[in-house]
């Protein structure tokens, strides 16, 4: 639809530049003007389906929404808890008027499945009214802390083995990246 819809726009705007043209051509008898205007216009038809080809194309290879993915982050280190230790290989996907996203959070290893549960749902709850569609689908893998995370760590845990250093920070770069230490 979009595509037909800036198909018709691009239309326009030939039947515009014709009749320009050739009013142009007629009041000042220069005919290159018409010529100019062709060229103008086709420039623009060419981006015109360079933009809508590069919007098909992504969507097919489902590349996410930059802008999406940073209001989720922000959200994500607004909303930060605790427990959650740190979040990593995240992933954000729209298809349509569905959305996928997908994370690891890492909560203290000590905990059990209830407790697992709180922090996952509390995360998703977070996650859900931020995105646009109307249809939201979150995966959590939960992974249990280790000891070299403890330095990022601000939970008071009796299990600690190193001491609290600096909470990590949360962008775009560092949570959707693989490596969960970055």
């Amino acid at each position: 639809m979009i595509s037909g819809g800036r198909h018709l726009l691009s239309d326009t705007y030939t039947t515009l530049a014709l009749t320009a043209g050739l009013v142009l051509f007629y009041l000042t008898g220069y005919a290159w003007v018409d010529s100019l205007l062709a060229i103008i216009f086709g420039i623009f038809i060419l981006y015109t389906g360079y933009q809508v080809l590069k919007e098909t194309v992504n969507g097919l290879l489902d590349e996410a929404d930059g802008k999406a993915l940073d209001n989720l982050v922000d959200t994500l280190s607004t909303g930060r808890r605790e427990a959650w230790i740190n979040i990593h290989k995240l992933t954000y996907l729209k298809f349509g008027h569905v959305s996928h996203v997908d994370m690891h959070v890492t909560l203290p290893w000590y905990f059990n499945m209830a407790q697992a549960e709180l922090e996952i749902t509390a995360l998703k709850k977070l996650i859900r009214p931020i995105l646009p569609e109307s249809d939201v689908d979150i995966s959590v893998q939960s992974e249990p802390c280790n000891g070299q995370l403890c330095r990022h760590c601000r939970m008071n845990c009796a299990h600690r083995e190193y001491v609290f250093e600096s909470e990590r920070t949360w962008t775009t770069e560092k949570i959707t990246g693989k490596n969960m230490f970055v």
